[in-house]
């Protein structure tokens, strides 16, 4: 099964030269990388990832297309989000993002312009 999620956290080198914000940059992914938020996610993503019920569930989903009508599909996406693994997985998520919307709220005091506004989510959450 593929991953449900996948969360770099790192600097990708090339934008930036600048060693002084590169070291920031580190120092901020460690302090994620450490905090119980991004810990209880990384774990829980994981779980789900080797579930046995998930794979399930988004097998039946995958087939929804010739097997299923719409409603039935509806049916089992919510049956997926009730999985317990799921439901774990996803106050997490609402955890890290919390924790992420925080560290965005005190860059953007400190760099004196809103930093969410200046870089584009790519995928999950």
């Amino acid at each position: 099964m593929s991953n449900v999620c996948a969360l770099p956290v790192r600097y990708n080198a090339g934008a930036t030269r600048d060693m002084r914000l590169i070291q920031a940059l580190d120092g901020l992914a460690d302090a994620i990388e450490r905090s119980h938020e991004y810990q209880e996610f990384t774990r829980l993503a994981q779980e789900v990832n080797v579930s046995p019920d998930v794979a399930d569930m988004l097998d039946q989903i995958r087939q929804c297309h010739s097997h299923y009508t719409q409603s039935s599909r509806s049916e089992l996406v919510v049956a997926l989000e009730s999985l317990p693994v799921m439901l774990a997985y996803r106050q997490a998520e609402r955890a890290l993002r919390e924790l992420c919307m925080e560290i965005d709220r005190l860059i953007s005091a400190e760099a004196g312009l809103t930093y969410s506004l200046t870089v584009r989510p790519q995928g999950h959450g």
